[in-house]
């Protein structure tokens, strides 16, 4: 076990973290069928080994394609095949439960939902500290007496709750949460990735227009993300700005109905459809864009609106959750009612009308990311729970 320190100050965040051995726990995971599944995952596990820690994974198998072991941008992960809620009562499943977690100083496990709640019981079994990040969807009234039973007991063990947001907060409370338990701390992304870049450049690299203003919408193409919304709002936009373009970053069961939508309004010269890409490809979206958009019917703390932020973009977001406590209205963009693409639409042309107002809002975008979600004041928050729940432990 490593030796703690009598708390932990932001300066001295990598002699903390230097030789701390943490296991991210989480069925929410990459895999070789889906290896952008869950990717704020990962983007943690690689955070908080940037601070200074060894990190390795514990997740389960998807799918024949995945591994037992392998490694993710240098991060172990060990995978463990758990088809049905009896597979965790199984010993040899709990003993490989046991081996992974004996190597750890620290467990974080990440969402609350039969694997991670089972994470947790097991560390407090085998008395390890554990910590688990709450995400919202794993956080909401289920019909499931045996997940509701299950999380209930697993607040009341764990050493720590973090949530990403207020109201993922909330959501926790009501399921069983112990108050004096959680923590918000916002998500953060990679800013040697997502940074402001010259817009001339990236396009140029991106085979696009020059003279285009480039709307941007990253995520999972499902109806929760409301981009349907969005494609209808294109043709009220193009009567005010008619050198509009649409990128729409992202695949999923949706993707041929949004595609038929665009077909059907005659905007296929307006959207273009990339599919999933790179992260190093994404970047240079973002440096491309005018302006991001996310018409989300709900979020918990959408790491896409940080990454669009990061790159310094006016951002326009639906008034739900996660968005509320990331945009501020009337400053570096406008939040709107779900489901409306007329909202949608004239907050876009409130924005794209002038260049001053895309700069103005972008730099503002820019500087609340730094004030209010850097990677640093993330880490620093994080190291203070760590550091916490293993002094405790002495």
């Amino acid at each position: 076990m490593k030796e703690v320190a009598i708390g932990v100050k932001c300066q001295n965040i990598r002699n903390f973290f230097k030789g701390l051995k943490v296991c991210v726990a989480s069925a929410w995971y990459p895999h070789a069928n889906n290896p952008y599944h869950c990717i704020f995952v990962h983007d943690f596990a690689k955070r908080i080994r940037r601070a200074g820690a060894k990190v390795f994974v514990f997740t389960i198998i998807h799918s024949r394609e995945d591994k037992k072991f392998e490694m993710w941008d240098n991060i172990p992960v060990l995978r463990v095949k758990v088809n049905t809620i009896l597979s965790f009562f199984n010993p040899f499943k709990f003993l490989s439960f046991f081996k992974v977690f004996n190597k750890a100083d620290l467990i974080h496990v990440h969402a609350i939902d039969v694997f991670g709640a089972f994470s947790i019981l097991i560390a407090k079994l085998i008395r390890k500290p554990v910590v688990v990040t709450v995400h919202r969807a794993d956080v909401l009234p289920s019909n499931s007496l045996f997940l509701n039973i299950l999380r209930i007991i697993a607040f009341k063990v764990v050493d720590a709750i973090i949530a990403v947001s207020k109201a993922t907060k909330k959501l926790a409370l009501n399921v069983g949460a112990p108050a004096n338990k959680i923590t918000v701390i916002y998500n953060a992304v990679d800013e040697t990735m997502f940074t402001p870049r010259s817009k001339s450049l990236c396009r140029q690299k991106l085979g696009l227009p020059q003279n285009s203003k480039i709307i941007l919408f990253v995520g999972n193409l499902i109806p929760r993300k409301g981009v349907e919304y969005l494609i209808r709002a294109l043709p009220i936009i193009l009567t005010k700005i008619p050198n509009v373009l649409l990128v729409v970053i992202g695949d999923g069961p949706q993707r041929n109905e949004l595609e038929h939508l665009a077909k059907e309004l005659n905007l296929e010269q307006n959207i273009v459809f990339t599919g999933r890409i790179s992260t190093e490809k994404l970047c240079l979206y973002y440096g491309a864009a005018d302006i991001f958009v996310l018409p989300s019917l709900h979020e918990g703390h959408p790491m896409v609106l940080l990454e669009a932020m990061a790159s310094g973009l006016p951002v326009v977001a639906t008034k739900v959750s996660g968005n509320m406590e990331t945009v501020i209205h009337g400053k570096n963009g406008y939040l709107v009612e779900p489901k409306n693409a007329h909202q949608l639409a004239n907050a876009i042309i409130k924005i794209l009308s002038e260049r001053k107002q895309i700069s103005k809002f972008g730099k503002a975008s820019l500087m609340i990311y730094r004030k209010k979600f850097s990677e640093e004041k993330q880490i620093c928050k994080i190291a203070e729970i760590y550091s916490r729940i293993l002094r405790s432990k002495f």
